[in-house]
């Protein structure tokens, strides 16, 4: 079963080879991003909120960059489970 963990910490899956005490650590608050969700929110019509998601979602890509592997090593993990 997969599971966020309320503190921060990883997703527990069965097959992860991370210990309980590792987690991701979030970016420093003022280097998460220029838009947030609450900029989406506030977007009137349906063209500029679809390209506010497409910002806002490369926006967490980016700023996530230094997890990249990791997620990359438990998706693999994942995928070669089933």
């Amino acid at each position: 079963m997969i599971q966020w963990e309320p503190n921060r910490k990883i997703l527990s899956l069965p097959f992860s080879t991370l210990k309980v005490d590792e987690y991701l650590s979030p970016p420093e608050v003022l280097n998460r991003g220029e838009i947030t969700t609450t900029d989406i929110l506030n977007v009137s019509d349906e063209a500029t909120c679809k390209e506010m998601i497409e910002k806002w979602a490369r926006d967490v890509y980016k700023t996530w960059s230094s997890h990249h592997q990791t997620v990359d090593f438990i998706a693999s993990g994942f995928m070669q489970s089933k």
